[in-house]
């Protein structure tokens, strides 16, 4: 991963030369922690304030940084979002000094295999005229794609955009105002909010910081006067987002139209491609992945009893996330554990 350690060694060498100056203090939504193989979890910004303290949007360009470090598949991914000032709602010359909410996704959701996962976040300063500007649109719009629903389709630019992040820090005279670098596990990764406040703790002392509605309050009112940010680490049992997973959406639905055109053996050959591709996915927990399978082999079947009575509907909603919505809980699925291939295909041939 040496494309993308000069980056992450950069953030972490200005993050320890100054941490006395920062503020980084994480405060629990009381939710829970993750498991691994069962939760889903996804980074937002949901609100930032920028001092007017020099010659922002000509000389510096306010710039988020995030990146995600974990195992997605079998492999290390780092999943990283880059957004300038055009990117960002509101963060212009009229709006300093002055509390900013974003609620901008930073990652898709993200499964969680379990092991370590390094969270980088931060806000920099970066240094130039118009042409670095335009670089870190260009970088953004392309980070874009790492935070999209079904992110095993997008692996293929988190290579190309991190040596670009890595590159426009090695060119710039970039500043880092604030930021967090933490690793976390199956015992500390849970939902909540990193509060990241360029300020001393004496300044701003970090038990006297708190949440409400997505906001970051000091002492029950509004925090002004530093810079910062508040980044949303949310979990999530489950997808909500299912009819965005085209892999297995397509043949799905292929198995469906071609079992009422007559044609039984072509849609038990589409409707095992659908039940491969979610036993596969990258995109899906373990538990998950019996509950897809599980409600693509009882609706299929159901579809064949309609089909052979005469009394299927072509107005039948067969969305896959329709399909969820009568799909065994994540607690059942957990405790039957990971679905086997021989379990999976059982009943397709």
């Amino acid at each position: 991963m040496f494309w993308f350690d000069k980056v992450l060694d950069w953030f972490q060498d200005k993050f320890q030369k100054d941490a006395q100056h920062r503020v980084s203090s994480f405060i629990k939504d009381g939710k829970g922690g993750l498991k691994a193989n069962e939760h889903y979890f996804q980074l937002w910004l949901d609100e930032m304030f920028l001092k007017d303290e020099r010659k922002w949007f000509s000389e510096w360009h306010p710039t988020v940084h995030s990146a995600v470090s974990l195992e997605f598949g079998d492999q290390k991914q780092v999943i990283t979002r880059i957004a300038g000032a055009s990117m960002l709602e509101n963060v212009d010359d009229k709006h300093l000094n002055r509390v900013i909410a974003q609620t901008m996704k930073l990652t898709g959701l993200i499964p969680f295999r379990g092991g370590s996962v390094r969270i980088n976040a931060a806000l920099l300063a970066m240094k130039g005229q118009d042409s670095v500007k335009q670089l870190i649109d260009v970088l953004g719009e392309f980070s874009q794609k790492l935070a999209v629903p079904q992110l095993s389709a997008a692996l293929d630019v988190a290579k190309p955009l991190a040596a670009g992040v890595s590159a426009i820090v090695g060119i710039t005279d970039g500043e880092m105002m604030l930021g967090v670098d933490t690793t976390l596990d199956e015992e500390s990764l849970e939902g909540g909010s990193f509060a990241l406040v360029y300020a001393t703790k004496g300044e701003v002392p970090p038990g006297d910081l708190s949440i409400s509605d997505k906001r970051l309050r000091f002492r029950g009112a509004d925090l002004t006067g530093y810079h910062y940010m508040l980044i949303r680490v949310v979990r999530f049992d489950a997808r909500n987002d299912w009819d965005s997973l085209n892999a297995i959406m397509q043949p799905y639905q292929q198995a469906v139209d071609l079992l009422t055109d007559g044609q039984s053996d072509a849609g038990k050959k589409a409707l095992k491609k659908a039940v491969g591709a979610a036993l596969k996915s990258m995109d899906l927990t373990e538990t998950d992945r019996r509950r897809v399978i599980d409600a693509l082999k009882k609706r299929y079947a159901d579809a064949e009893e309609l089909v052979g009575s005469g009394a299927f509907s072509e107005d039948v909603d067969n969305s896959l996330g329709k399909l969820m919505e009568t799909a065994i809980s994540p607690a059942e699925a957990a405790a039957l554990g990971p679905i086997s291939q021989a379990e999976a295909e059982e009943g397709l041939e």
